[in-house]
């Protein structure tokens, strides 16, 4: 039954508690996620790991400071006592000057001495000498004195006597004063000899004490330098020490806080049970199937406030009836073209009323242009396009120009947008307007262009590029429709394995008989058959009896869709069905069509008829792994194939699918089907 309409206040309160009780779960879950970055995240580990091992290398650091610090100690010492030698010789060499300095006076006096004694002796001679070699008179004077006073011969002989001593007396001394001259001359020489000998230990003992006192100042510089390295390696050995008890503190507060978080994460997992704990450890594909937050408390809060929601926009519409009802009106009037000219703002208002009452309006891109024609740029809140590697990138430039957001979903990998201008005009009008080849409408998608865009995706194989491979943005990797084989061939065709498996298994035909009719290969190889003939009668044998089976085990035309490469095989296949019972013409050309109508479709059973046909046609439809692709991803449950395995299984992506789909063999599947006859 539906729900009375809410009054106005009663739903604005309803919405506003709706909307604090998901932000009340929001902001828990925002920081329960914070925390599980913080513990289960590589980082964490790594910080741990980072922090234990500073540990030992603070240690050796404290080791390696150590021993530089016995070095430094003993180099110290070294320095110290070479500076005491040094002070030692300085003091040593310092004494010996002054003795040197008095030494070399005593020399100076006696060779002033010795000078003044031999002066003495040189005047003596020299008086003696004179003396010596004077004529033997008397003055004048003194002979007459004489005269008187020696009148007798004795007295004569006895100055005579007198006078011959007098001479030998001269003799004697002169013989004394030079002999003490030589003497003193000798000294002079000597003392001489003793100065000269007394400046040169004064020089040396001045030079000795100049190099101590070098010697002293280069070993108190030495022994400063190395004080200087010593306090330097004393204070490496503190900073050490610090840095490993910080590294120890650093270990424990981290460990602690880890710890702490563990235990708090793991109490609220108890009451969150979509709490990923251990996440990044597990399998890729679950990783890929699992769905994090999403527990039972957080999706009913989204439901109930997504319908609180709803009930805001019935209140609002209950209560300007008048007002939507007449926007209504002319939205209506204007797309049956019956009112008058409006202004864009009135149509504006219009199409908003519409989106109030019904949030999401389905069209195609050929009807985007008429249907929003007088809606502006960015008039519309979100486009969302699907199947848009289907589309041409210039078939959504209308409908994203009027956007504000936009999400494109398709596939790449799959057939590509049909495009009826031919391909070498396609190409000679990029060339004239010099347009690079990738965007050669034939050859790209909208999905392709908004793939360029997106800076998370991956590179995925794709032999019939350029490069050998495709960027797809944003890849959704869980495949949830089909079935075994058909996932496996769809995956290792087109996407290189990196689709994760997440369809659930599901009883077919049915819960009574489950099991029954696996996904086989008929193979109709019919040498009959001419070569470029696309279908023969073991085709049609083998497409009947398919059907028929299909009809005995009560699988309904809704739950069928027959495909092929090639309209040729569309037209046989419709003839078949045609004579059958529950396919009316709607469902006929709804459900039996080519591959490339077939896309965006799905059915619990695919029937693919590929035929035989000629080389060309079937190395075209082997071109690209896409035709394949978008064939066997159509089957939900299972994937008949009905066709020449000969011809087709040698072809590129056609034998992945001969090998995960076996042989239809009337003795392991228990049928039988007439293969030739009408």
């Amino acid at each position: 039954p539906v729900e009375p309409v809410p009054s106005w206040s009663g739903a604005v309160l309803a919405f506003r508690t709706a909307q604090d009780e998901v932000e009340r779960l929001r902001v828990e879950r925002a920081r329960l996620a914070s925390e599980l970055a913080a513990v289960d995240s590589p980082s964490a580990g790594q910080r741990i790991a980072d922090l234990e091992a500073a540990v030992p290398r603070a240690d050796r650091k404290v080791v390696a400071a150590t021993a530089a610090v016995e070095r430094a100690a003993d180099v110290t010492e070294e320095a110290h006592s070479a500076t005491e030698a040094a002070e030692a010789r300085h003091r040593a060499a310092t004494e010996h000057v002054p003795r040197a300095r008095q030494e070399l006076a005593a020399a100076r006096a006696d060779v002033l001495a010795a000078r003044e004694l031999a002066a003495h002796h040189r005047d003596y001679v020299t008086a003696l000498t004179s003396r010596q070699d004077a004529p033997q008179t008397v003055e004048p004077g003194l002979r007459g004195g004489l005269r008187r006073l020696l009148q007798s011969s004795a007295d004569r002989q006895a100055a005579q006597h007198r006078q011959e001593r007098t001479q030998a007396e001269i003799t004697e001394l002169l013989v004394q004063h030079r002999a003490a001259l030589d003497d003193s001359v000798a000294r002079v020489a000597a003392a001489v000899h003793a100065e000269s000998l007394a400046v040169g230990r004064i020089s040396r003992s001045a030079t000795a004490a100049e190099e101590a006192a070098a010697g002293l100042t280069a070993a108190r510089a030495h022994e400063r330098t190395a004080r200087t390295r010593q306090a330097a390696a004393d204070t490496a050995l503190r900073q050490a020490r610090q840095a490993v008890d910080t590294a120890l503190g650093d270990l424990r507060a981290a460990t602690t806080e880890l710890n702490r978080r563990h235990n708090a994460l793991q109490w609220a997992a108890a009451a969150l049970p979509s709490l990923p704990l251990g996440w990044q450890h597990d399998d890729e594909a679950v990783q890929e199937l699992g769905s994090p937050w999403s527990d039972e408390e957080w999706s009913t809060a989204r439901s109930d406030l997504f319908l609180r929601a709803l009930d805001l926009h019935r209140a609002f519409v209950a209560g300007a009836a008048q007002k939507v009802r007449g926007n209504l009106q002319v939205l209506m009037e204007l797309m049956a073209g019956t009112n008058g000219p409006l202004p864009d703002e009135e149509v504006e208002h219009a199409w908003q009323t519409l989106f109030l009452v019904v949030p999401v309006v389905s069209t195609t891109f050929s009807s985007v242009g008429s249907m929003f024609a007088r809606l502006g740029r960015e008039s519309i809140g979100w486009l969302l396009v699907d199947e848009a590697g289907q589309a041409t990138p210039q078939a959504a430039v209308g409908a994203l120009w009027r956007a504000r957001r936009a999400v494109l979903v398709g596939d790449p990998l799959q057939l590509e947008p049909v495009v009826t201008m031919p391909t070498a005009l396609q190409r000679r009008l990029l060339r004239a307007y010099g347009v690079d080849e990738r965007w050669l409408p034939s050859a790209t998608s909208a999905q392709a262009v908004a793939d360029r865009t997106n800076r998370y995706g991956t590179y995925l194989p794709a032999p019939d590029s350029d490069d050998g491979h495709v960027w797809v943005g944003s890849p959704l990797r869980v495949h949830r429709r089909c079935e075994e084989p058909m996932f496996t061939v769809s995956n290792e065709v087109a996407y290189g394995g990196l689709m994760v498996h997440g369809t659930a298994r599901q009883a077919f035909p049915d819960s009574e008989r489950d099991g029954l009719l696996p996904s086989r290969w008929l193979n109709t190889g019919d040498p009959a058959r001419p070569a470029d003939a696309p279908w023969g009668v073991r085709d049609r044998r083998a497409f009947e009896f398919v059907l028929d089976l299909l009809e005995r085990n009560r699988v309904g035309v809704e739950r069928i869709r027959v495909i092929a490469p090639f309209r040729a095989l569309v037209a046989e296949c419709k003839k078949v069905c045609r004579d059958r019972a529950g396919w009316t013409a709607e469902l006929l050309e709804e459900r039996c069509a080519t591959v490339h109508r077939a896309q965006g479709k799905e059915a619990d059973v695919v029937v693919l008829v590929l035929g035989g046909g000629r080389r060309g046609a079937r190395e075209w439809a082997a071109g690209s792994p896409h035709l394949l692709n978008v064939a066997a991803s159509r089957a939900k449950r299972r994937l008949y194939v009905i066709g020449e395995r000969d011809l087709w299984a040698p072809l590129a992506h056609f034998d992945v699918l001969a090998r995960e789909l076996a042989e239809f063999d009337h003795v392991s599947d228990r049928e039988t089907w007439p293969q030739d006859g009408e």
